[in-house]
């Protein structure tokens, strides 16, 4: 199996754009035959935390949010810049999960202010 297609096909959806019920599932499908032909040219290999995401989180959160927008490269870096911003603003802290138990807090709470568009 061909993995590019896969990967072409799960790219071309991932625009900002609202998401049909066709088009997700077109999704899960080539979501599916990836995680397929993975399984078959690398069995025993591990994988990375953002192929987790698309194999075991993408096509629920399309479904939840109509979009794939929300895991875009783009707003991917933009919260790992935030991330390291307040691993700086955290950084007197001695104990790395006192530090990062703070990140993890501050980073929920302004996720909940921007979903509650206060």
């Amino acid at each position: 199996m061909y993995t590019g297609n896969h990967v072409e096909k799960i790219m071309s959806l991932s625009r900002n754009v609202l998401l049909d019920d066709v088009q997700l599932r077109e999704l899960e499908k080539a979501r599916n035959e990836l995680a397929a032909s993975l399984k078959l040219v690398a069995p025993e290999e591990s994988i990375t935390q953002k192929l987790h995401t698309l194999l075991f989180h993408m096509v629920d959160m399309a479904k939840d949010q109509k979009t794939l927008g929300v895991l875009s490269e783009q707003g991917i870096e933009c919260t790992h810049s935030y991330f390291n911003k307040l691993e700086r603003r955290f950084s007197t802290f001695n104990s790395k999960p006192d530090r990062y138990w703070y990140i993890i807090r501050e980073l929920l709470c302004t996720n909940m202010i921007n979903d509650l568009e206060v």
